[in-house]
């Protein structure tokens, strides 16, 4: 598990980056002070891998993930 794992987060992280428009929304959206969270349905290890990856993780206040909710969508 741990060998398919590092395999996944290698080739993961060849093809990352963000999707267009985020770096853009996330400067206007800073500059009148408001607080920002990803949320996601993927498990925390996997989006810290994308925030991480995209060098992202400390523009946002929180982070939830499936982990975090009782009841996912």
């Amino acid at each position: 598990m741990r060998k398919k794992g590092r395999i996944y987060r290698d080739l993961y992280r060849k093809d990352l980056a963000p999707i267009e428009g985020l770096l853009d929304f996330y400067n206007q959206a800073k500059s009148p002070g408001l607080i920002l969270a990803v949320v996601t349905l993927d498990i925390s290890a996997k989006a810290t891998l994308t925030l991480n990856g995209l060098d992202i993780k400390a523009h946002f206040n929180a982070v939830i993930d499936s982990t975090m909710v009782i009841k996912a969508k």
